[in-house]
């Protein structure tokens, strides 16, 4: 009997040890729609070859009812990832999923996810995130979405790129913190579909992360680090032109393959993988386009400071044409050269020209970014777009994308130092002293005035929408001529900002089009860690110089919740110190009933944040099970902060345990008037009206309660503890 117990146990711990192995990397759920949703895994082989693995789908996490299943292979061509789609099935749903192998022998983790709604609904939940860096700090923010997403569910978890980062080793010092805890797989930059692969993996160990996957669907979209770092169509900032990383499209072939292997994600219908654009429709209230910026169509990004060979180059080809030469002689008031000049005319014409070339050039880049016809989303894709947005009756239009659509503006002059590394604290101070008493509603002095006004701002990065005008014009024009309530969702700065989206056209500037939640990084540095102890000067002068920026925080790592209904959009902004390990966040609110304007709340400690102003803060109603939306959840008439507060006396704020009649606790401070029938009732001799008492003391708490049918009865013997709870009913007497 010992033996067969002990071959029992070690058969039961040997299955949950092979479960956590092979299905280290979790499970996940993605891309829902009203009837299916993708399911993922992976198995991890103990030996090479081809794996059967089972899947089922049910109404609860007990799998008493299997509403659907099947069987896949995986093996290695496929990184032995797991996707199939589980169809038939009831729009706004939950599900609850497992695999298995070896005939259910071995069982994975459970996952929760959701089909999308159809018909009126009066919410959507969403939790966004982007720029995940597992060598720069924590996972915390997954961790923490998970945990809010378990007191109200989220419909869908949207990721806007950077879910991971293919630097190698001193490809990104800024972001390698956390080197030691967990160091590169593969130690080397991802360029290969191996190089991928390993590396998704390893960020899939984490946690958090899996954590976050198994609770909800997933909605995702690359930036550019799932590839190189600023990539476009044709090329990126971090891949060498030279052939040592390859073949651009080659390298993008492969990186897109490991993505669509590790994400619960469909593919596109054409089969062109970086095509992934595609929409979600939550009922009547949410239209949700989840937008590919970086490899369909993206043009080379425009740099706006010019280097020094740039001016160069630009002088030497006013140079050769002497009709040129002579237009910008007498533009400038620079002395023409001669017919043949000598060495001396030639180097003082050129450094006169390189005091004025610089600013020609910038003055040519920002016409090009903000005007020019250069493409982001490209052709198809805008169309594709603006036909959803005519067609879709829902109240809100939500665009799921990577980058920045807010027009973010620093003063020339500071942006042109930050941009050569050498930004001076005299420059900070002289556009950040009038900024911030702007800022105070204090009055300028003249030159403050001036210089304040004079700031020449210009955008900061060209990366995002501000190097793409006409398209983001197109949109805006398109949300503005359709009467569409819009948000724009984005990510990719390490940093959280609202912006309110306005026109640019000069024929039609400045008119309110959307508003903008970007989330600020789950972990990779922001400007933090490159300016430290500057973020509040940064800030003030970003808000100052950003005329349409609502709000921003350089401080924190972080995601966003955001709660949709037909009345507005609530976003909170979760924020946490990076490389913080413990669970102290912070929250700010942001509000928008009409997608054209916001209102932010103060900066409150998330522990601290009372939704029905009960008294009771949301994270302790959520441990009691109370309502966090209602100060009486139990609708007693008794609110729940009283009810906790009477708790040791019997009260429970989530059961109707009182009488509506009336209801009363007396404590060894009140209990003489009861006693004496003096405050709660006068007893008048001639009236035909009896009292029935229903009594509970301290000694019988939960037990029977003792009915009195009169008030004669002495009290004071029957309960002389501290208190008495009373219940009492009104009778009239034939």
């Amino acid at each position: 009997m010992r033996v067969f117990l002990f071959s029992c146990l070690f058969t039961i711990c040997w299955n949950s040890m092979l479960a956590k192995g092979l299905f280290e990397h979790g499970v996940a759920s993605g891309d829902p729609y009203s009837d299916s949703v993708i399911l993922w895994t992976r198995v991890t082989p103990v030996t090479p070859g081809e794996i059967q693995v089972k899947w089922e789908i049910a109404a609860d996490n007990s799998f008493s009812e299997i509403l659907g299943n099947g069987q896949t292979a995986t093996n290695e061509g496929r990184d032995y990832t797991v996707k199939v789609e589980a169809d038939s099935l009831v729009p706004g749903t939950n599900y609850y999923y497992r695999f298995s192998l070896e005939d259910g022998k071995i069982l994975s983790p459970i996952g929760r996810t959701k089909t999308l709604p159809s018909g009126a609904i009066e919410k959507v939940r969403f939790a966004l995130f982007s720029c995940a860096n597992l060598t720069a700090n924590y996972f915390n923010p997954y961790g923490k979405a998970a945990e809010v997403g378990e007191v109200e569910a989220y419909d869908a978890i949207i990721h806007v790129g950077d879910y991971i980062y293919e630097y190698g080793r001193g490809g990104y010092t800024a972001a390698e913190d956390m080197i030691n805890r967990v160091g590169f797989e593969p130690d080397r930059e991802c360029v290969s579909l191996n190089d991928y692969r390993l590396r998704y993996a390893q960020y899939h160990r984490e946690p958090s992360l899996k954590r976050l996957r198994a609770s909800a669907p997933l909605i995702a979209i690359w930036d550019d680090h799932e590839t190189a770092n600023d990539s476009w169509a044709t090329g990126a900032q971090n891949h060498s032109t030279d052939g040592s990383e390859g073949n651009w499209s080659e390298r993008v072939t492969q990186a897109l393959q490991a993505y669509y292997e590790w994400l619960p994600i469909r593919e596109p219908e054409n089969g062109n993988r970086r095509n992934a654009y595609r929409s979600f429709q939550f009922g009547d209230l949410v239209s949700l386009y989840m937008l590919e910026t970086r490899l369909s169509a993206r043009e080379e990004q425009l740099s706006l400071a010019p280097s020094e060979a740039q001016v160069n180059a630009r002088i030497l080809e006013i140079l050769a044409n002497r009709e040129i030469t002579q237009q910008y002689a007498e533009l400038y008031s620079i002395p023409l050269p001669s017919n043949t000049p000598d060495s001396a005319e030639i180097r003082n014409f050129s450094n006169a020209l390189a005091l004025v070339i610089p600013n020609e050039m910038i003055i040519n880049t920002l016409q090009e970014a903000y005007s020019g016809d250069r493409n982001l989303l490209g052709e198809e894709q805008l169309s594709w777009l603006i036909n959803g947005l005519t067609n879709s009756s829902s109240k809100w239009q939500v665009l799921g994308q990577q980058v920045l659509m807010g027009n973010m503006t620093l003063p020339g002059e500071l942006l042109l130092e930050l941009a050569s590394g050498n930004a001076s604290q005299t420059t900070i101070g002289k556009y950040y002293t009038p900024a911030l008493k702007v800022a105070n509603g204090l009055s300028l002095t003249p030159e403050e005035q001036s210089i304040f006004d004079g700031a020449n701002p210009l955008p900061y990065n060209l990366d995002a929408w501000d190097g793409y005008g006409k398209e983001r014009e197109t949109i805006l024009q398109a949300a503005i001529s359709l009467e569409k309530q819009m948000v724009v969702l984005a990510g990719d700065t390490h940093n959280a900002w609202t912006n309110l989206l306005k026109t640019m056209n000069p024929q039609n500037l400045g008119i309110p089009a959307a508003i903008e939640f970007a989330t600020s990084g789950v972990s990779a540095p922001g400007i933090e860690k490159y300016f430290p102890g500057q973020e509040e000067i940064l800030r003030v002068l970003f808000e100052s110089y950003s005329p349409r920026l609502r709000y921003a925080d350089l401080m924190h790592k972080g995601f966003v919740d955001l709660t949709f209904t037909q009345a507005e959009v609530k976003t909170r902004y979760f924020l946490k110190t990076a490389r913080n390990t413990s669970n102290d966040w912070q929250i700010r609110t942001v509000t928008s009933q009409d997608g054209k304007d916001v209102s932010v709340s103060e900066l409150v400690q998330a522990d601290d944040v009372d939704n029905d102003n009960d008294g009771l803060p949301t994270w302790r109603e959520n441990v009691l099970g109370t309502s966090n939306s209602l100060p009486d959840s139990d609708l007693d008439g008794m609110t729940d902060l009283l009810e906790v507060n009477y708790n040791y006396l019997g009260f429970d704020p989530t059961e109707n345990d009182l009488d509506t009649i009336f209801s009363t606790l007396y404590t060894e401070d009140s209990i003489q008037d009861l006693k004496l029938g003096g405050l709660m009732i006068r007893k008048d001799a001639e009236n035909k009206v009896s009292i029935e008492f229903k009594i509970e003391t301290s000694q019988n708490l939960g037990a029977a309660w003792e009915t009195l049918e009169t008030i004669d009865k002495n009290i004071e013997t029957d309960a002389p503890k501290e208190f008495l709870r009373i219940r009492s009913g009104v009778k009239v007497n034939p």
